[in-house]
């Protein structure tokens, strides 16, 4: 049952569902991007902690102030009108950033080893916000693209090899279920709109019910 469900999501037309659910996606990107800037940021302080106790990582200790910094600085102008109506544009921003992190810490911090957070990054970047999913791919094809070139030119070919299978295999799994949970998402955010509609409207007429007039009357006086 899981299997079908599954497949039917990756084959699923979700045009009608984002032409009817602009608002709610939009909300939603609005909602969710502060909370991963700050579980990000939290996140980050975690190793900065540690790296001031352990010699190994201290040489890292630089690039996460950085990363930290820039999130920071990404929290405080999304609260900021004209930008706030803008989250998609920070959400594509704060991966660009956090790509490049993962980038330093794959490509020159441990060039001797497989990638590990890149492969992270692949499966988790398409779950964080609402998008096309089109747009969604092509962004991360692009660092997919950008972190091979890089891995074969800094890193031995056997690691580099590695390296291509391990993040194609993240690359793919983060998109299928990017589109399953995308899929879920528009569902409820459309389900949500027709239960709305239902509790406002007259079901003969299609008019406003008394219970949406009362509602209006009262956000008009207030």
């Amino acid at each position: 049952m899981f299997i079908k469900s599954m497949i039917k999501g990756l084959f699923f037309n979700m045009n009608p569902l984002f032409e009817r659910n602009k608002h709610d996606i939009i909300r939603y990107n609005k909602q969710l991007i502060p909370i991963v800037f700050i579980f990000s940021l939290v996140t980050i302080l975690i190793p900065m902690f540690f790296s001031l106790f352990r010699p190994s990582m201290l040489e890292t200790l630089s690039a996460y102030l950085v990363i930290f910094s820039v999130i920071m600085l990404l929290l405080i102008l999304f609260n900021f009108k004209p930008f706030h109506e803008k989250p998609l544009v920070f959400a594509y921003t704060f991966g660009i950033v956090f790509f490049i992190f993962v980038v330093y810490l794959s490509i020159d911090r441990f060039q001797s080893r497989p990638a590990g957070t890149a492969l992270i990054f692949f499966v988790v970047a398409p779950l964080i916000f609402v998008d096309k999913p089109y747009k969604i791919n092509i962004y991360l094809v692009l660092m997919f693209i950008i972190h091979t070139i890089l891995s074969f030119q800094y890193k031995t070919f056997d690691i580099a090899s590695v390296d291509l299978l391990n993040t194609f295999i993240s690359l793919v799994a983060g998109m299928l279920f990017g589109r399953i949970f995308l899929v879920t998402r528009l569902k409820n955010f459309d389900m949500h709109r027709a239960l709305l509609i239902e509790r406002e409207t007259d079901f003969l007429t299609g008019l406003p019910n008394r219970r949406s007039l009362f509602e209006y009357a009262q956000k008009d006086t207030f």
